[in-house]
């Protein structure tokens, strides 16, 4: 699977996805609390992971928001988060 963003790429969450609409922000490492809890299961290789879903391997990058964002069940605010690369736009 090729990377589709590098660290420092500015981007927009898409208005899809199901938290942080519309967000701006940059693709970053994950804070290293982040990167352990993930560690076992599916690690982060920089600020990107893979994670095997039920029909397709899912990509992820950490993303620090411009602004802290509410999550879909209200939730936060929070600074950052893990977001679908099918969910980010490239500004």
């Amino acid at each position: 699977m090729i990377m589709k963003f590098q660290r420092g790429d500015r981007v927009r969450i898409s208005e899809g996805n199901h938290w942080a609409k519309a967000a701006l922000g940059t693709v970053v490492e994950p804070p290293e609390f982040v990167r352990r809890q993930s560690e076992d299961d599916y690690p982060y290789d920089g600020w990107r992971r893979v994670v095997q879903g039920v029909n397709r391997a899912i990509e992820f990058y950490f993303v620090t928001f411009d602004e802290p964002q509410i999550d879909a069940d209200g939730d936060g605010p929070y600074s950052g988060g893990e977001i679908e690369a099918d969910m980010i736009e490239p500004l």
